[in-house]
């Protein structure tokens, strides 16, 4: 799942101001700071606000000979005179490294288009704060070595700011949300319109019902066993929801380790899959941006990954966001266990898209994956595939407790144990006499999907259903990614 935030990554050593660079190409030490996708644990914060200031101190810490201010001392004006100096600075050779994909890629051609551009925004708080994440991420990657001694040695650069403003509305915030593209984090490259991860703020509505509706490691005091649940849900208020049952068994501090229930999915299996989906579905610093539609899920989940192949799908009778109410949709997608690894590429989704009225009514298209295929061992006490591996303070994994809870899919209550990462809710059954024991009951994200489980089957599912993983015969494919071609043998 990796949602997790990254910093703009500052990683050059900073050398002393003499002997610069005459011809000042990239060294093979800029080279790999700008093909280097993933930033160190110690680049890295949970949230833009802890980001922001790890970051900050990084810049003091690497960069001893350069002058800094905090962001809030600077005018609109004076950022305009910092940004202009950096652009002019930047290397080509270094901004051709990053593709559209990639947070780091030139916003602007030219100058003027930068000028042109400045022309459309306000000169308020904001915009000037979205200038300073475009001033720290250019420093440090768009100019070599020689260019970053060049700016040291006649300009003062501003710390990222410390005030957050991913709600500000209107152009100046989507002004705003633009510059923090680069500070997102999954395992592989995230599409452009899913970039801005940015966790919103706990809610405040004082109902009653919000901290049932949706918790995360954001939230003071910390989210109880029975909090962030929710329930069946019909909007995005905090009291647009059905509460779930939820009787609190034993609390983290009277649960050793040791009889907690096993907290991941299965390498290979299938299950029955029930719950509410919401439309559209959005990473979480876009989500609060419209008012979200709520549709019942009706489907079947399978997984299928081996030493080579990350492999999941999704067929859903109801519930998906494309297709229409009278379509089955099945979605398939691929990621190589080295492409995981490496964070070089999201994989493959292909969605397949069947009228329930004439089953030879089909469509087919084959994109790239959005952020990569969800780790099995994403709620591990260890994810192999987390680079971050956070503390539960900062949106690592976090165990609230064991609860009894009753679904509206189910007949009797069930013993589960309740994990949290980030802003995602996963219980599993806890119950040894059950067939649900250590297996996902529920996964849930406040502004995203509620998936309940039932009817776990382990094991492939290729070998019941061998055409699981391909592409439908007789049905033309529309093949948009280049690596479905390679991923589907197409």
């Amino acid at each position: 799942m990796g949602i997790t935030i990254i910093l703009v990554a500052v990683t050059s050593a900073f050398p002393g101001m003499e002997g610069s660079n005459p011809i000042d190409l990239p060294t093979k030490s800029d080279l790999c700071r700008a093909k280097t996708m993933v930033p160190r644990p110690e680049y890295k914060g949970s949230h833009l606000a802890a980001a922001n200031e790890k970051l900050n101190g990084m810049l003091l810490t690497n960069y001893p000979g350069l002058e800094t201010q905090e962001c809030d001392e600077f005018a609109v004006k004076e950022m305009r005179d910092v940004l202009r100096a950096l652009f002019q600075e930047a290397s080509s050779e270094l901004q051709s490294q990053y593709n559209a994909a990639d947070g780091r890629h030139p916003m602007y051609e030219t100058l003027a288009d930068m000028e042109t551009d400045w022309l459309k925004r306000e000169t308020n708080d904001v915009v000037r704060d979205a200038m300073c994440h475009e001033a720290v991420m250019w420093f440090a990657h768009h100019l070599t070595t020689a260019g970053q001694q060049r700016i040291a040695a006649r300009l003062t650069l501003p710390l990222l700011p410390r005030v957050v403003h991913h709600d500000t509305p209107g152009e100046t915030g989507k002004f705003y949300r633009s510059k923090l593209s680069c500070q997102q984090c999954h395992t592989g490259p995230v599409q452009p319109e899913w970039i801005n991860d940015t966790m919103p703020l706990p809610l405040r509505n004082k109902t009653g019902l919000e901290r049932l509706r949706e918790c995360d490691y954001q939230y003071d005091p910390p989210c109880g066993p029975c909090e962030g649940l929710a329930g069946p849900r019909w909007g995005d208020g905090p009291d647009q929801f059905t509460p779930i049952h939820c009787k609190v068994i034993a609390f983290p501090s009277a649960l050793p380790v040791t009889e907690r229930a096993p907290h991941v999915y299965p390498r290979q299996g299938q299950a029955t899959m029930r719950g509410d989906a919401r439309m559209p579905l959005e990473p979480p610093g876009n989500s609060t941006a419209v008012n979200g539609t709520y549709v019942p899920v009706i489907g079947t989940f399978f997984l299928g990954w081996d030493t080579e192949m990350a492999r999941h799908q999704y067929i859903r009778t109801s519930g998906s966001p494309v297709g229409g109410e009278n379509s089955t949709v099945t979605l398939i997608a691929k990621q190589t266990i080295e492409a995981i690894k490496t964070n070089s590429s999201a994989g493959v989704m292909a969605i397949i898209s069947q009228s329930q009225a004439n089953p030879n009514n089909k469509t087919c298209v084959c994109v790239p994956g959005d952020a990569g295929v969800m780790h099995t061992d994403a709620f591990a006490d260890k994810d192999p595939y987390d680079p971050l591996d956070l503390p539960a303070s900062e949106g690592g994994l976090d165990f609230l407790g064991r609860v009894e809870v009753q679904l509206e899919t189910m007949d009797t209550p069930l013993i589960v144990d309740h994990y949290m990462k980030a802003f995602f809710h996963l219980i599993v059954g806890a119950d040894k006499k059950s067939p649900t024991y250590g297996l996902p009951v529920m996964l849930y994200a406040g502004f995203g999907n509620r998936f309940i489980y039932s009817d776990w089957k382990l094991g492939d599912p290729a070998k019941s259903k061998p055409e699981l993983w391909d592409l439908p015969e007789n049905t033309f494919c529309k093949l948009i990614s280049p690596e479905c071609k390679d991923l589907f043998n197409a």
